[in-house]
This record gives structure tokens, C-alpha cells and sequence, in this order.
């Protein structure tokens, strides 16, 4: 009898797999909250900074004469360093705000079960879900596919979400807690974020907390909390300064420069590597930066008054 009644559940399964129809992303009125972890250098070695990230809709955009839409995101961050214990005058942890910036542009196209974002960075189209794959396939090259052709599909089912049935495919790429792997859920993106790299985390770790609409939470259950307000709750670490135009090209300009005392600038790869290291004068309010590849900078502003930091994207 238990045969089968197994038999049957796995009938039932494969069934729901192959009946459900597809589910496109959405476009408008949802939004997703995301939590990025990353190691970065600073003035007492390194420190690792926590941020969660709302990540909702904007205005549409056209590029190249193709329509995209356009999300936006804000962070709250804590941060602590690694060095113990910190020597004085260096801190221990510390939090900040990171105002709104572009997120992401992307299309689908529904009849072909594709999602496509426009690379900033290298200013081209790229594909970011391919949603016809079964069991034993190769994940395609993609924008957040960086280990190809090494990932492939271990298995697919059909998970119950609040608004129904998605389908979900798993990776072969475990995560830190053990017997755990990254997915790929259509109508959502990844369990790692919505744009987060497909690979195993090493110093850093991305992660999909909730995905939801104004009514309830899709992801991962209606019983959990889902807010666009992330972020936007003041904190005792305000940034001291705002850099623009973001994104920029060859200079930034510094707000409220006038009134820094004993201020020091630095900019940082994505990869943590050092681009920039000077003294900021009072009333200095722009920063050339010549020469800079395309891509994510991080910037470490440090003054008598406490650290900001900002993320800019060149392109």
C-alpha cells in the first residue's frame, strides 16, 4: 500500500510540473527584499558589511530603442571589522545609509521564457533567465551565470507559493548551510537575489529574504514579513556626504565639502582593489577620476566626524 501511495504522490508531482503554465515576471507593483554580505578593505584591515536591500519598480526606460524597466534599490548596512581588537582610533562596528540608486533594467520575453537585463557595466544586452531548461541541463551563459558551463540543473519540481504553483529549478550550487543549494524560481529570480551571481559564497553571501506585492508575501510564505520600508529609518551613522552623478564618468562632485575637516577619500574595486587614496581639502567639491575601467566602486569617505560610504557605478 505504501508503494503505492508513493507512487501515486510522484505521479501527482510530475503531473504539476508539466501542467504549469508558465509564470512571467512581474512589472510593476512588486518588489523583493535582498540581504548582501561582503568583505572590504578598511583603515584596520578589512571589515565585512551586512546590507538588505528593497528593491522595487521605477519609471520605464528606453535604451537602444528597446523598452526596459527599471528597479530601484536602498540599502541599511552594518558593518564590524574583522581586526580584534580594533587599536584605537579605529571602531569596532558601525551602521550606514545608502541612498536610492539604479538597480537594474530588464525585459522578458514571455513566448520565449526569457529574461534579459541591460549590462551596464559593458553596455549590452544580456540574458539572465532562461526558463526552458529540464533536469541534467547546462545553465546557460548568462549576466549572473559567471562559473559556465559548470552550473547545470540537479532537479525541477513545482513549489506552492502564496499566489500558487512556480516552478523551480535547482542548481548544483550549495550554499554555506550544508545540504542546501541555489534555485532558480520563475516569476521571481534566485533564492540568492534577484540579480546575485550563481555561485558558492566565498567572503560574501547573497540571499532573497521575501518577494511581495502591496497585499501579501509570495516569498517564502504569506506568513512572513515583507516590507518596502527597509532602509529608509534613520540610523545614528547618517552618510556625511553625497557623491554625484551616479552613475558617473570621469569626475564626481562632493556635497557639503566645504565643512570637512581632516578628510580622507578612498575608492575601491568591486574586488576590493585600491583605485584611489588622498586627502580631501575642505571646499575640494570634485574628484576627477580619470582612467577608470566600467563597473561597481565602493567609496570610503573618513573624517573627524565619523565614515561614510557610497557605491558608484562608472560608466
Amino acid at each position: 500500500m505504501k508503494k503505492i501511495s508513493t507512487l501515486t504522490v510522484l505521479v501527482v508531482a510530475a503531473f504539476l510540473v508539466s501542467a504549469q503554465s508558465y509564470r512571467p515576471f512581474p512589472e510593476s507593483g512588486y518588489f523583493w527584499n535582498e540581504e548582501h554580505s561582503m568583505l572590504l578593505p578598511g583603515p584596520c584591515g578589512y571589515d565585512y558589511h551586512t546590507c538588505e536591500s528593497p528593491v522595487y519598480f521605477g519609471l520605464d526606460t528606453t535604451i537602444n530603442s528597446v523598452n526596459y524597466h527599471r528597479l530601484y534599490y536602498r540599502q541599511i548596512c552594518m558593518w564590524q571589522t574583522t581586526a580584534v581588537p580594533p587599536i584605537p582610533p579605529c571602531q569596532f562596528s558601525g551602521a550606514y545609509n545608502v541612498g536610492e540608486n539604479l538597480f537594474a533594467c530588464f525585459r522578458q520575453d514571455s513566448s520565449l521564457k526569457k529574461v534579459f537585463i541591460y549590462d551596464i557595466g559593458n553596455q549590452v544586452e544580456a540574458l539572465l533567465y532562461d526558463f526552458n531548461l529540464s533536469a541534467g541541463d547546462t545553465l546557460p551563459q548568462a549576466y549572473n551565470n559567471p562559473d559556465y558551463p559548470n552550473v547545470y540543473v540537479t532537479r525541477t519540481d513545482s513549489i506552492l507559493l502564496s499566489d500558487g504553483y512556480h516552478k523551480r529549478y535547482v542548481l548544483n550550487v550549495p550554499l554555506l548551510s550544508f545540504g542546501d543549494t541555489i534555485s532558480i524560481i520563475e516569476g521571481i529570480g534566485s533564492s540568492v537575489g534577484l540579480v546575485a551571481s550563481l555561485v558558492t559564497p566565498f567572503e560574501n553571501n547573497d540571499l532573497l529574504l521575501c518577494f511581495a506585492n502591496s497585499v501579501q508575501t509570495i516569498y517564502p510564505d504569506a506568513s512572513t514579513s515583507c516590507s518596502i520600508a527597509l532602509g529608509i529609518r534613520d540610523i545614528d551613522a547618517q552618510p556625511l556626504i553625497e557623491l554625484f552623478p551616479n552613475p558617473f564618468r570621469d569626475y564626481v562632485n562632493i556635497t557639503n565639502a566645504a565643512g570637512m575637516k581632516d578628510a580622507s577619500i578612498r575608492i575601491y574595486q568591486a574586488d576590493g582593489r585600491l583605485v584611489l587614496d588622498r586627502k580631501v581639502e575642505p571646499g575640494d567639491s570634485r574628484i576627477s577620476l580619470p582612467g577608470l575601467t566600467e563597473g561597481i566602486y565602493f567609496v570610503v569617505l573618513d573624517t573627524e566626524k565619523g565614515r561614510a560610504i557610497q557605491k558608484l557605478i562608472r560608466l
